[in-house]
C-alpha cells in the first residue's frame, strides 16, 4: 500500500493513489507529509535552520525533498466535470526534470535517505522507486517502528512514543525494547497488520483493567492500565447502527455503508462532525478531535440521529416486538447488541419495573434502548 502511493501516477480518478499528489503538491510538502506519515518523524524546523537539539539538518530536509522534485500534475482533459469544457481530473507524471535547491548554500540537492546515504541512480528506476524500495526494506530505522507505533495507539489509545509522529531524541519511548521487538516481528512477519494486532491484543498490557490501583491511577504513560476512551465518531455512528439495525443513508453512496468505509469528508454528517471526524487535510493524528464536549452530550441525549433510529418503525425493538419475544428475551437482545454481555438480576429490575409502569411499551423499549446508548459502558472503549 506504501509502495503504491510513493511512486503512484496516472489519472488521480482511475488510480486511487495518485491523489496522495493532489493534496500535497510541491516537493517541501510531499517530503514534510512522508515523514510524518511513513517515518514517524518531522521535518518542518529543518525547511529553515539546523535544529540546535535534533538530528535533521537542512541538508537532510532538501535532500529528501529532491526524491519529489520531478513529480509533476496537469489536467486530465479526458475526465471532465460538470462543464464539458473544464477538465476535472488531474494525471500524476513523472517528469524527466526538476531539482531542488538548498536555499542558504544555493547548492543543488540530490536525493538521499534521511539518515542514509545518497539514494542509487539506476538506469529506468525513478527516484520515488528507490524511496519506496528503502523505505519498506525490514532493515529500514524508521518505517515499521513508525507503524507499530501507529498500531499501538489505535488499540491503546497512546503511542509508545507519543504523539505518534514525533519520533526525536527528546520526545523519548515509553519503552524502547518493547518498541524495537514489535518493529522486528512486524517487518520478519511480512508487514502482516493482522499478525501486529493479534500479537498486541494477545499481550498482557492489552488485557488489563481500565480500573486503576493505587499505585498505579497516576500513571499515564506506562500503560500499567486501560485507557478509557470515547469511541470515535465512525465507531460510534457504525455501533448505533448495527444495534438498532438502521444503517446510515450517506448522500450519493448506497443504503448500508458504514462510516469507517466513507471514501472522504466531503460528506457532511453532523453526527460525525460532531464527535470529531477529522477533514483529512493535515497529516498529524492531532486532527481528529477525541475532547468531549457539549455539543456531543446534545447528540447523545436529543439529537436527531439516535432518536430517528431508535423510533424507527422497521428497527431492532419494532422486529423483537413482532416476533413475539418475551420481555426477558428482548432485554436480553438489547444487551448483548449493546453492551455485550447479558443484563445483572439489577438490570433485570430496573427494566421490568419502567415497562410495568409504562403505558406504552413500544416507548419503555425505546427508553431502555436510548438509557443503553447513553451509557458510559457503550460509549466507551475500556
Amino acid at each position: 500500500m506504501i509502495r503504491d502511493l510513493i511512486t503512484s501516477t496516472g489519472s488521480a480518478s482511475n488510480n486511487p493513489a495518485a491523489n496522495y499528489y493532489r493534496i500535497s503538491r510541491d516537493p517541501l510538502t510531499l517530503a514534510e507529509t512522508t515523514a510524518q506519515l511513513f517515518l514517524g518523524f518531522r521535518m518542518q524546523c529543518a525547511k529553515c535552520h539546523n535544529h540546535p537539539f535534533e538530528r535533521w539538518t537542512q541538508d537532510d530536509y532538501y535532500s529528501f525533498a529532491a526524491f519529489f522534485a520531478r513529480v509533476k500534475v496537469k489536467k486530465d482533459s479526458t475526465d471532465v466535470g460538470p462543464d464539458p469544457k473544464v477538465a476535472a481530473g488531474e494525471v500524476v507524471y513523472e517528469d524527466r526534470a526538476g531539482e531542488v535547491t538548498q536555499p542558504r548554500s544555493g547548492k543543488v540537492m540530490a536525493p538521499k535517505f534521511p539518515g542514509g546515504a545518497l539514494a542509487p541512480s539506476e538506469n529506468g528506476k525513478t527516484r520515488r522507486e528507490a524511496l519506496a524500495d528503502w523505505l519498506t526494506k525490514p532493515e529500514n530505522p524508521f518505517f515499521a517502528k513508525s507503524v507499530v507505533n501507529r498500531i499501538w495507539f489505535h488499540l491503546m489509545g497512546k503511542g509508545i512514543v507519543d504523539p505518534v509522529d514525533d519520533f526525536r531524541e527528546s520526545n523519548p519511548s515509553a519503552n524502547d525494547e518493547l518498541l524495537v521487538a514489535l518493529a522486528q516481528d512486524f517487518a520478519k512477519s511480512g508487514y502482516d497488520f493482522r499478525h501486529l494486532v493479534r500479537t498486541i491484543m494477545n499481550s498482557k498490557t492489552y488485557q488489563l483493567s481500565a480500573q486503576p490501583t493505587k499505585d498505579n491511577q497516576e500513571d499515564g504513560k506506562y500503560f500499567s492500565h486501560a485507557s478509557t476512551r470515547l469511541l470515535t465518531a465512525e465507531q460510534l455512528l457504525d455501533s448505533i447502527c448495527a444495534i438498532t439495525e438502521v444503517p446510515e443513508k450517506f448522500a450519493g453512496l448506497p443504503l448500508g455503508t458504514r462510516a469507517t468505509q466513507l471514501p472522504d469528508t466531503e460528506i457532511n454528517n453532523l453526527f460525525l462532525k460532531t464527535f470529531g471526524q477529522p477533514a483529512r487535510e493535515l497529516a498529524c493524528e492531532c486532527e481528529r478531535e477525541s475532547d468531549s464536549n457539549l455539543a456531543q452530550a446534545l447528540q447523545l441525549i436529543n439529537g436527531p440521529t439516535i432518536n430517528e433510529k431508535i423510533r424507527n418503525t422497521s428497527n431492532r425493538i419494532a422486529r423483537l416486538m413482532k416476533e413475539s419475544k418475551s420481555d426477558k428475551l428482548i432485554l436480553d437482545d438489547l444487551y448483548l447488541a449493546t453492551l455485550s454481555r447479558m443484563p445483572t438480576a439489577e438490570d433485570y429490575k430496573v427494566a421490568n419495573d419502567h415497562l410495568a409502569k409504562s403505558k406504552e411499551k413500544r416507548q419503555a423499549w425505546e427508553d431502555l434502548q436510548w438509557a443503553l446508548i447513553n451509557s458510559k459502558e457503550f460509549l466507551f472503549r475500556h
